[in-house]
């Protein structure tokens, strides 16, 4: 309760706003200083400005501060985008020396690892919930109730998009008790029978 009351709060409100504009800044400073075509660089500052802010909230318990945050979340987006740039360089020679922020590495590597081990949980929460509003009707329970202990199992998503993945999952399940193909699974999750294959073989 108290920590949904918290983002409910922050929310849209003034300091969400103080605080939206100065990860943006620091981010497009450590990127100015970086080799990346331009309109790919304003993806990555607004993918990575909302990331942080959606971790901002845990700053204290995770003892770090709102520039650890938003490089942790600047390097997951980098390599998302396949853009693998050293933590060293962002850290040390441009975070620390040519911006003068105060910021570490044990700190932003500490943000880095608790934002992928929550999204990975949120990422199976909401797949999970997709795949029981598809298929609610579609599905007997017994084959919804594996596709659910099928995203369970699964340690690590090949991808961060829970359609995705409940579409992934579901075809593993269902081309096995109803014969479904990759064309049925596009028609049903709305995602490309191509994508489906692809990340069904990554699972």
């Amino acid at each position: 309760m108290g920590r949904r009351w918290e983002e409910e709060v922050f929310n849209n409100s003034p300091l969400e706003r103080l605080w939206r504009h100065r990860i943006k800044k620091f981010l497009g400073d450590v990127l100015s200083t970086i080799d990346i075509e331009y309109s790919l660089k304003h993806k990555i500052i607004i993918s990575a400005t909302n990331l942080a802010l959606d971790f901002t909230l845990h700053r204290t318990v995770l003892r770090v501060n709102l520039y650890d945050i938003a490089l942790a979340s600047l390097i997951l987006t980098l390599e998302r985008y396949g853009k693998y740039i050293s933590p060293v360089v962002l850290i040390g020679k441009i975070a620390r020396r040519k911006l003068r922020k105060k910021v570490t590495f044990g700190k932003v590597l500490r943000s880095l690892h608790f934002i992928k081990n929550t999204e990975r949980t949120l990422v199976r929460d909401r797949a999970k919930k997709i795949a029981i509003n598809v298929l609610s009707g579609k599905c007997n329970y017994e084959e919804i109730k594996s596709i659910l202990q099928q995203i369970d199992k699964i340690a690590t998503a090949p991808t961060n998009d829970p359609r995705v993945l409940a579409a992934a999952t579901s075809y593993i399940v269902l081309k096995r008790t109803k014969k479904w193909s990759a064309a049925r699974i596009e028609k049903i999750f709305g995602v490309s029978r191509f994508t489906v294959l692809k990340r069904y073989k990554d699972l």
